[in-house]
C-alpha cells in the first residue's frame, strides 16, 4: 500500500476511512518519521497538495556515504605518494652495547622493509661516518621516494636540552646537528616529504665535552623551526632506554600482515609504546612536526 502512495497510483479506500489512513500514517511514522511526512502528504485528497514525484525522490533516496576523516577536510594538506615508501638508514653502534645489538638492528630492518622502506645498515659506524651517511641521504636523489627514516640505535645523554649519541669511535654526534642536514633548505628533495627519525639511546645528563657537526648543512639547524619532522626517541627525558624493546615491539606490529603498514607512522609508534606500558618500561617520547599526521608508510609509498 505504501509504495502504492508513493507512486502516485489510486489510493482505493484508504482515504475513505479515517481509521485506516490514521493507522497508514501511524505505521509508517512509527519506520520512519521522515518518510511519514511523505506519506500524509501523499494522502491528501486535493492532488495540488501532494508532494511532487522529484520531491520524493530527492526527499527519500539514501544519504551519501560519510566522509572519512581524512577526505572530509576541504584544502587540508597531504602528503604526496611516491613510487615507494622511502629510504630508512639504520646506524647501529654495537660497540660498548653488544648484547641485544644484532637483534634490535634485525628486527628495525625487517620492520621497516615490511613498511615498504628500501633499508641501508651501518654497523659500528664512527662518528664521522654517521655524518657522511645522512649527508649521502641529504644529496640523494628524492623524487621517488615519499619519506625518509633514520634510526640512530647506541648510548646517549641530554644535554643543554639537547640529545647526543655515542658513536663507535666514543665521539658523540648531536642529534640536531643531523636533523639540520634534511632540513628543506639543506635538502630540497625531501621538501614537503615526512623525515622520521627513532633514537634509540639513553637520554640522562652528562657533562661531557660535546663535539658538534660544523658541517650539517649550509642553513642553520634550526629544529624548531623545521616542518615534516617526527622524532621518537625509545625513552623520556632523565632515563635509560632498555635495548631493543621499542624496535621489536615495531617488529611485532609489522610482523605477518602487511595491512599493517596502512597504519599511521604516529599510530605505529604509539601502540609500540603501549607495548613498553604494559612491561612497565618508561614511555616513548614522540615530537610531531608533521602537516599530516595521518600519514602511512603505504601512503607513502602509493599503496593505499
Amino acid at each position: 500500500m505504501l509504495a502504492e502512495l508513493l507512486l502516485g497510483r489510486p489510493i482505493g479506500t484508504v482515504s475513505s476511512s479515517q481509521d485506516k489512513l490514521s493507522r497508514a500514517i501511524k505505521e509508517s511514522m512509527a519506520a520512519h518519521k521522515q518518510l511519514g511526512s511523505w506519506v500524509e502528504g501523499c494522502l491528501q485528497r486535493q492532488s495540488r497538495k501532494r508532494p511532487t514525484a522529484e520531491l520524493l525522490e530527492t526527499s527519500l533516496a539514501p544519504p551519501p556515504p560519510q566522509a572519512t576523516q581524512q577526505s572530509s577536510i576541504s584544502g587540508a594538506f597531504r602528503y604526496q605518494p611516491a613510487g615507494c615508501a622511502g629510504r630508512a638508514l639504520i646506524l647501529s653502534v654495537h660497540k660498548g652495547r653488544e648484547e641485544g645489538a644484532q637483534e634490535e638492528r634485525e628486527k628495525a630492518a625487517k620492520a621497516l622493509a615490511a613498511m615498504g622502506y628500501e633499508v641501508t645498515t651501518i654497523v659500528d659506524p664512527t662518528r664521522e661516518t654517521c655524518l657522511s651517511e645522512v649527508r649521502k641521504l641529504r644529496d640523494a636523489s628524492w623524487s621517488g621516494h615519499g619519506s625518509s627514516v633514520v634510526a640512530i640505535m647506541a648510548h646517549g645523554c641530554d644535554k643543554g636540552g639537547l640529545t647526543y649519541v655515542q658513536a663507535a669511535d666514543d665521539m658523540k654526534v648531536s642529534m640536531a646537528s643531523l636533523y639540520g642536514m634534511l632540513s628543506s633548505d639543506n635538502c630540497p628533495g625531501l621538501a614537503n616529504k615526512p623525515k622520521i627519525w627513532v633514537v634509540q639511546a639513553c637520554r640522562k645528563g652528562g657533562d661531557e665535552t660535546v663535539q658538534t657537526d660544523d658541517m650539517a648543512g649550509h642553513a642553520p639547524a634550526i629544529l624548531g623551526a623545521e616542518h615534516d619532522n617526527l622524532i621518537t626517541y625509545a625513552t623520556s627525558p632523565g632515563h635509560v632506554a632498555y635495548r631493543g624493546l621499542f624496535w621489536k615491539a615495531v617488529h611485532d606490529i609489522m610482523s605477518g600482515d602487511p595491512e599493517r603498514a596502512k597504519m599511521s607512522w604516529l599510530d605505529i609508534c604509539g601502540q609500540a609504546n603501549h607495548s613498553l606500558a604494559t612491561q612497565g618500561i618508561t614511555s616513548v617520547e614522540m615530537k610531531t612536526y608533521l602537516r599530516d599526521n595521518l600519514i602511512s608508510p603505504a601512503q607513502l609509498g602509493g599503496a593505499a
